[in-house]
């Protein structure tokens, strides 16, 4: 018991020391930026350093993968012309840039195969045996580092002046430009959610501007890189409306937004809708439902989409002129209800529509998994740990639209109440075990909150974002020295197949690499929940302002 004892005070010892220190650490940052001339060119010239520093260190499967996608478009085949690509147009645009950028400055040779990582190629831990080399790296991770730049800027710039401090605008920068998640997908793993980030970002800071259109322009270009911000839709929304009205004016300007992201989508998938394959970029979605694409371009094509939307349009334009003044009057009635009871209400409707697509959702997995009868074991796991983590995501979206109406009728509309909301929605986005680069996107968010609403989350934040570097690390593991023991001198390849032989040692009850991998992907799963249940329990899980 003793023993017990003094691990937990040790635990806690250290857990307040290393919070003491960020603080401290927090103290001397704004102290550099009060007294420096120029901190902000400082801080900037600095993070490129770091970023191309870190650039050969590169996971070696996503590299692969990116390799791989590069042959296609070397091969002047489409991104969705063959199986594999699993995203959206965006990044294969930029991937196709950059190679070209590449081959002007003789840039055209961009791996080889390594025979001695072939042992190593299994199921539980992903190694290739064909490695990318340097110079591949720098064209893939080059243009997120141009990105990180850009969003710090605006990041800098949206602080600067909504607050009027230069010391809030450059702490904002930094917070984003060196977060240590930021720096390991940008310049290690090379994953390419910081344009996702960078969108989102432009989205707030349009809207805040009330440029509505531009804003739902911004908002699909997120949406489109990744599929995650789709969640704060319903803030979006509830944010028009609150700062337009709830009348004619705030569904206008709810229109142009919505019009906004429909052009935003039509200019990103041009390709994809002249040839039909307007559901190919939604692969991403769709194959995490166990649905086939091929299966829903044949029941919803182009054509079939256009009229629904054209159609519902018009559904919805009849019922709000012919039905406007009950409209009206309900939403009157609904605003002048007493809190605590149109809370009650709000929180069974959206308990009672989360249940019901759950309900659905696993009715509809049982019967896709008893059709799939030859599949194996693992695969029936895989299918319903799918479905598991899909069902979760509902309540993230039903959080996200609870999180919504509390924001819509608070009492005055301010950017405390928004930057919380915002918070409050990227945080429990990610309630399902999200891959570590997901929360990438929201960073930019959760930075706004911090500086502009509360320093206090400071630590907590900075926790978080190392948990989840922590975890990326834990995944990609050893594989991030391949290409610095394959094409330099400074790391040797030997070296690296012992690492690689501890990490994958299955004499264990478990391979390291899971340990690590389990170990940090709960802590980063921790910290990340702790953030909102911090600031709940301090607010008494009351409102927003």
């Amino acid at each position: 018991m003793n023993s017990d004892n003094g691990a937990i005070h040790l635990i806690r010892n250290t857990c307040y020391r290393t919070s003491k220190l960020i603080e401290r650490s927090y103290s001397r940052f704004e102290r550099f930026v009060a007294f420096s001339k120029h901190p902000l060119l400082i801080l900037i010239i600095i993070g490129i350093l770091l970023r191309i520093a870190l650039i050969p260190f590169s996971f070696n499967a996503d590299m692969r993968y990116w390799g791989w996608i590069i042959d296609i478009i070397d091969n002047d085949l489409g991104l969705y012309d063959t199986e594999g690509y699993y995203y959206s147009p965006v990044w294969g645009y930029v991937l196709g840039l950059f190679t070209y950028l590449g081959k002007l400055i003789g840039i055209t040779d961009y791996g080889s195969l390594v025979t001695e990582f072939v042992p190593y190629m299994s199921e539980t831990y992903t190694v290739f045996d064909y490695v990318m080399n340097i110079g591949f790296s720098f064209i893939v991770k080059l243009p997120l580092l141009i990105v990180d730049i850009i969003v710090g800027l605006l990041l800098h710039r949206f602080v600067k002046t909504v607050t009027e401090s230069d010391i809030k605008a450059v702490m904002a920068f930094a917070m984003w430009f060196f977060c240590p998640l930021v720096l390991v997908e940008t310049s290690v793993h090379g994953m390419f959610d910081n344009i996702s980030a960078l969108f989102l970002l432009l989205t707030i800071m349009l809207a805040y501007d009330r440029n509505y259109f531009s804003a739902g322009v911004a908002f699909s270009f997120s949406m489109m890189v990744k599929i995650f911000p789709i969640c704060f839709t319903f803030l979006f929304m509830a944010w028009i409306f609150k700062k337009e009205g709830w009348d004619y004016n705030g569904l206008k300007k709810l229109a142009m937004s919505i019009a906004g992201t429909l052009v935003g989508f039509v200019i990103l998938n041009i390709p994809s809708i002249l040839s039909n394959n307007v559901w190919e970029i939604m692969r991403f979605f769709t194959d995490r439902l166990g649905v086939s694409v091929a299966k829903v371009n044949g029941i919803l094509p182009l054509p079939r989409i256009i009229i629904a939307l054209v159609v519902l349009l018009v559904i919805a334009a009849i019922i709000w002129f012919v039905f406007k003044d009950r409209i009206v009057a309900v939403r009157e009635r609904i605003r002048d209800m007493d809190p605590k009871r149109r809370d009650m209400i709000v929180l069974r409707f959206t308990i009672a529509v989360t249940v019901l697509f759950m309900v659905l959702i696993a009715a509809y997995s049982v019967i896709s998994i008893s059709r799939n009868g030859g599949a194996g074991f693992k695969t029936y796991i895989e299918s319903i740990a799918m479905k598991v983590m899909i069902m979760i995501a509902f309540i993230s979206v039903a959080l996200s639209f609870f999180i919504a109406y509390r924001f819509a009728f608070e009492k005055e509309l301010t950017d405390r109440g928004l930057f919380t909301a915002l918070m409050l929605t990227s945080c429990f986005l990610f309630i399902w075990m999200p891959l570590p680069q997901y929360p990438i996107a929201v960073i930019p968010l959760m930075v706004l909150f911090v500086v502009m609403t509360d320093e206090r989350f400071v630590v907590p934040f900075i926790v978080f974002t190392v948990c989840m570097a922590l975890y990326d690390l834990a995944m990609g593991g050893i594989t991030a020295l391949f290409s610095i023991a394959t094409y330099t001198d400074i790391i040797d390849l030997d070296l690296v197949l012992s690492f690689l032989d501890f990490y994958t040692n299955d004499s264990f009850f478990l391979e390291p690499n899971v340990i690590f991998i389990g170990l940090f992907g709960v802590l980063a799963y921790i910290s990340m929940i702790y953030l909102p249940f911090k600031w709940l329990k301090e607010h008494n899980w009351g409102r927003l302002e």
